[in-house]
């Protein structure tokens, strides 16, 4: 949500700057999806997922701390690719052991903590941008 006041206001970085971080961070989660895609189903997702739910706000707070869109461009796909690590490693792992009869209630519940808490998470990611920074509220939310 904030990475275009981060490319814009921050590294100022024009529409073309913005949207090569967004590219590079597409790159990032093409890679990751890459990888989950080809893991064998016996592979152990849990550290997987552990690694990635530290990464991915590492490397968004490192992102938003670089302070310049050339170190950015460096951090921002590892911030992609751990973001689809996570994702992809939770909902598989969610519907692979979640017994059949409560697959559905159990994705609901995971649907409603990844999407409907997206937007209240996006009004606070935003607030904290405004009374201070938008590097600080990236670092402080990631």
């Amino acid at each position: 949500v904030l990475l275009p006041s981060l490319a814009r206001y921050t590294f100022g970085a024009d529409a073309h700057g913005y949207g090569q971080l967004m590219a590079l961070r597409g790159v990032g989660a093409l890679a990751a999806a890459l990888l989950m895609a080809t893991l064998p189903p016996q592979t152990r997702k849990g550290r997987l997922i552990g690694a990635a739910a530290l990464a991915w706000p590492a490397f968004s707070a490192a992102t938003a701390l670089s302070g310049s869109v050339d170190a950015a461009r460096w951090l921002i796909p590892g911030s992609g690719f751990a973001m689809i690590c996570f994702l992809v490693g939770c909902n598989t792992l969610l519907q692979t052991s979640t017994p059949e009869e409560m697959r559905g209630r159990v994705m609901g519940v995971h649907a409603f903590l990844m999407m409907g808490l997206n937007p209240p998470g996006s009004l606070l990611a935003s607030g904290i941008a405004r009374a201070t920074d938008t590097r600080v509220a990236i670092a402080t939310c990631g």
